[in-house]
């Protein structure tokens, strides 16, 4: 039985990895309203924009598109670099940036073009060979998973899955505000 995308993504969702992905993205905690323009900012702005452009692609390959959007068109790389910058992941900056660096330097050694200017299947194959190469990489591409993922199904409000389409994807649809929700204040 062939499963497309779309029935995965469902499949996962109902399982209860949505909730985790909403809780582990902060949605549940109250933001003020500079936190809100900060997330809904897009571009190089932490990283340098070499690195965005890395991370960009790297995001794109986690999340790719098709008949859906990917990782890009969800806002998940603004997101994950929104993520970098705040206290939340302090200890993962540097990590990310080095990593990010090497990344593109491998993807020059291996191909002569940075990573973002690699074709999809090169660059899944770089990603490949991380994933089973030596300590730190495989714990990058786990990471780089985890906030890409975050980035694609968080509420739209913390700077990633715009326009809610990654919700639409899975069919979701989240309800009213409850009385005595934190975000109606």
């Amino acid at each position: 039985m062939g499963v497309n995308r779309r029935d995965f993504c469902q499949h996962v969702v109902y399982i209860g990895f949505g909730s985790y992905l909403a809780l582990a993205a902060g949605a549940c905690r109250c933001r003020s309203e500079g936190d809100t323009a900060l997330a809904l900012r897009d571009g190089p702005g932490y990283l340098t924009a070499r690195e965005y452009q890395t991370l960009a692609a790297a995001c794109e390959r986690m999340f790719p598109a098709d008949e859906d959007p990917g990782a890009i068109a969800l806002g998940a790389p603004s997101f994950v670099e929104r993520e970098l910058s705040s206290g939340a992941f302090t200890g993962w900056q540097e990590f990310f940036r080095e990593s990010l660096g090497d990344l593109d330097s491998d993807a020059l050694a291996r191909h002569q073009k940075s990573f973002a200017e690699l074709d999809p299947a090169e660059q899944d194959a770089l990603l490949e060979t991380w994933v089973h190469g030596r300590k730190p990489r495989p714990l990058f591409v786990s990471r780089l998973m985890h906030l890409t993922l975050e980035g694609v199904f968080c509420d739209p409000v913390h700077g990633g899955n715009k326009g809610g389409a990654a919700w639409t994807l899975i069919g979701f649809a989240p309800s009213a505000p409850r009385p005595g929700d934190p975000h109606q204040m």
